[in-house]
């Protein structure tokens, strides 16, 4: 019997998170749990996952609010650092470049651009992840 794996999606996009969630169900013995906002995540879920999949521009009204990039930092700080996707609709190439650099020596991190249309893309690499 497989091990079932863990993945995160945080995303303040509920549309997104639903379709998402739906395309990784296609993936084989996989738990998937959504969040709207980081925080959430981080005051909820205490179980590591194998793999996150971030929006990079969390939106949040809350007085407590965790930006994609802070929520980044911290499941690097983690001791055992989940795989991380991020996702964006508005990724330029100066954000790219800085993130790739700050976090060259993880090879555990990959972006894409938050499109339906890259659903299938997102799929296939969160597959690489989980079986490595």
């Amino acid at each position: 019997m497989k091990n079932t794996k863990k993945i995160v999606i945080i995303d303040d996009d509920r549309l997104y998170l639903e379709v998402l969630k739906n395309d990784l169900y296609t993936l084989e013995n996989v738990e998937i749990n959504t969040y709207n906002s980081a925080e959430e995540y981080f005051n909820i879920d205490r179980e590591q996952p194998d793999l996150v999949i971030l929006d990079y521009y969390l939106d949040s009204l809350n007085e407590n609010y965790i930006s994609g990039y802070q929520a980044l930092k911290k499941f690097k700080e983690q001791k055992d650092s989940p795989n991380v996707i991020l996702i964006s609709g508005n990724f330029n190439e100066d954000l790219l470049t800085g993130l790739y650099y700050e976090n060259y020596n993880r090879k555990s991190i990959d972006f894409i651009d938050k499109d339906f249309s890259n659903s299938k893309r997102l799929v296939n690499k969160a597959k690489t992840f989980l079986n490595s």
